[in-house]
């Protein structure tokens, strides 16, 4: 249909222009560090031990990947009040925001800026369009 083959057109050159940049600068995280940041994120802390059980990766292979991820920012070390031996890795401010960063496919703030220049019904109509693509038929 036209109408397909129109909406991939548009689809394409929206992503091309809004889609995420990385500065030269940040580091992007890997898979494995994202898997990390996202588990300890919707999970909550956990111990290297822990960490390397769920993740399937031997406690030195993990500690080292935690020793990246303590280096960059994107978790902390917190201790356990209870039993100061006890040492938990979680998420960072950074992290959180590194994880958002990776886990958006469009740039939030390029969206905004474009937004800014439509009026609020064209921006009405078209996420009404975008519902009524996603219901189920």
């Amino acid at each position: 249909m036209k109408e397909s083959k129109e909406f991939v057109t548009f689809y394409c050159k929206i992503y091309k222009r809004f889609h995420q940049y990385w500065d030269k600068n940040e580091q992007i995280p890997s898979p494995e560090a994202s898997a990390i940041l996202l588990h300890l994120s919707d999970s909550g802390p956990l111990t290297i031990l822990e960490a390397s059980k769920h993740f399937k990766r031997s406690k030195s292979a993990m500690s080292e990947i935690v020793a990246r991820m303590l280096k960059q920012g994107w978790i902390e070390r917190v201790v356990n009040q209870d039993d100061r031996r006890v040492k938990y890795i979680w998420i960072s401010p950074k992290g959180e925001e590194t994880l958002s960063k990776a886990s958006a496919p469009l740039d939030l703030k390029r969206l905004d800026d474009a937004f800014k220049g439509l009026e609020k019904k064209i921006i009405q109509n078209m996420f009404d369009a975008f519902e009524q693509l996603l219901k189920e038929n």
